[in-house]
Order: structure tokens, then sequence, then C-alpha cells
């Protein structure tokens, strides 16, 4: 997938990874890589799935970790912040995803979806921790 990791700009103002992680073996190689891309003062965003997906029931679309046998590793806030701090990074915001906006607009989707028989897991994330995420900002 980044193969050629070294051939990239190095002036790159935002790089999101949303829900990759998991899905790799090396995330922390991948994620240090990457920092060395973000110039001073540019943004990283990464969100993955929680420890705590692991003790949510099972449901298509993704509510426990292991509903999607893609995903191959859990990783932490405390260790992914670490390596952004070590990159030159702080850290701006980090903690379970909780986006207010998804959380007002959530429940007439969920009343739906149970109605018509296909309840989707990510509707859910928002209220039950499923997701963790790390917002930093490059500053050396």
């Amino acid at each position: 997938m980044l193969d050629h990791i070294d051939d990239l700009d190095t002036d790159y103002d935002v790089i999101m990874m949303s829900h990759i992680i998991e899905h790799l073996s090396n995330g922390e190689n991948v994620i240090d890589e990457l920092s060395k891309k973000v110039k001073i003062g540019g943004e990283m965003y990464i969100e993955y799935p929680s420890i705590k997906s692991l003790n949510l029931p099972h449901m298509k679309g993704t509510l426990n970790f292991f509903d999607d046998n893609t995903h191959i590793r859990l990783y932490s806030l405390i260790e992914l912040s670490n390596l952004l701090i070590k990159n030159g990074f702080i850290i701006e915001r980090a903690g379970y995803r909780r986006d207010i906006i998804r959380r007002i607009i959530n429940p007439f989707g969920i009343i739906i979806y149970f109605i018509i028989g296909k309840p989707i897991a990510s509707l859910l994330w928002d209220y039950l921790d499923f997701a963790e995420f790390i917002y930093a900002k490059k500053v050396k």
C-alpha cells in the first residue's frame, strides 16, 4: 500500500488516517514515516477502534472489533500519542470519538434501520465509544 513512502513530498498540510491502522500489523511504522511527511504547522488525524470495541455486541457493519475479519491489531491512545510526540507533534485533542452532530442525527437513522430490519453498527459508534481518535499538530 505505502511501498514508495520515501518518494512522497515532505510538505503535507494534513494527513488523515481514519480506520486504517487496525488493518496493519506495522501501523506504528506507517505513522512514524508519515509523520515525517507533515510540514511544521501541519496536522495529523488518526481514528481507530478502541479497546472498548472488544466488549461491544456483534453486529453487521462492525460494532465489535472482531466483526471485521480484516482487523488484525488493536492500538492504544497512549502508544500512538507518544509516537506522534516523538515525531514533533503536540496532541491537540484525543479520546473517544463522540461527534455531537452524529449523536443528534443518528437516533432517527437507528429507528429507521431497525424498522426495516437492517441495523447499521456505525450508527452506534458515537454512543458506545467504538472509536478513539488523535488530532495532533506538528510543531518541530
